[in-house]
């Protein structure tokens, strides 16, 4: 009886309740690419007390990895899973750095959870008053740790942290985003990777800018073949005539036209309901827009 007592009063936070519905509403921006509809961003502003942020540089960005947790979900997880049942939800919204959000607005415009730092001092707090040893005593493994964001967040909640992955990307992800900042920080490190982070920019820019228009609010791309007879290049796949599927825009619509002469085509949205744009088929053979001659699709379109 006295043993159930103890297990009982040894309860961690995660074992009690969350706050898993604001906490949402960060980490929807953070997995995301659309930002909050406007209900829920006026929820957040009552929240977090400022603005959400629409999008902004993650991780995530750097390489698609489907299995990597939002990392505000994830520090959050791993903190509770640590601290006792009876910490309030302030503290540890506090503890996780909401407070640091209005700092993070000044800097970026808006806020994201992922950009505010713990509050380590109040961390190392409640980890002691809980676990009676500060975080560098006390052991986080994630034996899948995937891409990262637990061992991430777990780190820079000041935890010894140990995390295992087989995938050999994951694994890279790993070493750049946890281990590396974690060893190298004070060498240089990041103003290395800033200065090559630039030139790569650049480079890109010199290489890759006119493809690229200035005022350009999105991109539709499209896989396409060169017609065997006239080598006029033609789209096949990934063109759809409505472009605005969301019923809060206005419809738009992308119009092609071919000019038979240069054997290039032209794209413009219009408001004009276009039904189809397919180019003619039969199997897999495709008609040419240019010379009007059947060729067969031979690999991938």
């Amino acid at each position: 009886m006295s043993r159930v007592s103890s297990i009982e009063k040894d309860r961690r936070l995660i074992e009690e309740s969350l706050p898993l519905s604001e906490i949402s509403l960060d980490t929807i921006i953070e997995v995301g690419f659309k930002g909050l509809e406007k209900g829920k961003r006026q929820e957040y502003l009552k929240v977090f007390k400022i603005k959400p942020m629409v999008r902004g540089p993650r991780i995530r960005n750097l390489h698609t990895w489907f299995a990597r947790r939002p990392c505000s979900l994830s520090r959050m997880l791993t903190l509770s899973s640590v601290v006792s049942s009876e910490t309030t939800k302030d503290v540890l919204f506090n503890a996780l750095g909401v407070k640091g959000l209005s700092i993070v607005a000044h800097k970026y415009g808006s806020g994201l959870l992922f950009y505010a730092k713990p509050d380590k001092d109040l961390v190392e707090k409640i980890v002691n008053e809980s676990m009676k040893k500060p975080p560098t005593e006390v052991t986080v493994l994630d034996p899948m740790a995937g891409g990262g964001s637990i061992p991430l967040e777990s780190a820079r909640l000041g935890f010894r942290t140990i995390a295992m992955e087989y995938n050999p990307v994951a694994y890279l992800v790993l070493k750049a985003t946890v281990e590396f900042p974690a060893k190298y920080a004070d060498s240089g490190l990041f103003e290395e990777t800033l200065k090559a982070s630039k030139d790569f920019i650049r480079r890109a820019r010199e290489e890759l800018g006119r493809y690229y228009g200035d005022d350009t609010e999105g991109y539709i791309f499209a896989r396409g073949v060169r017609c065997p007879f006239c080598r006029g290049l033609i789209p096949v796949q990934g063109i759809e005539p409505e472009i605005t599927k969301d019923s809060s825009f206005r419809k738009r619509f992308l119009k092609i036209t071919y000019d038979r002469q240069k054997k290039t085509f032209s794209v413009e949205t219009t408001d004009e309901p276009i039904r189809s744009i397919t180019i003619a088929r039969r199997g897999n053979y495709i008609m040419c827009p240019y010379c009007g001659k059947w060729f067969q699709l031979r690999g991938r379109t």
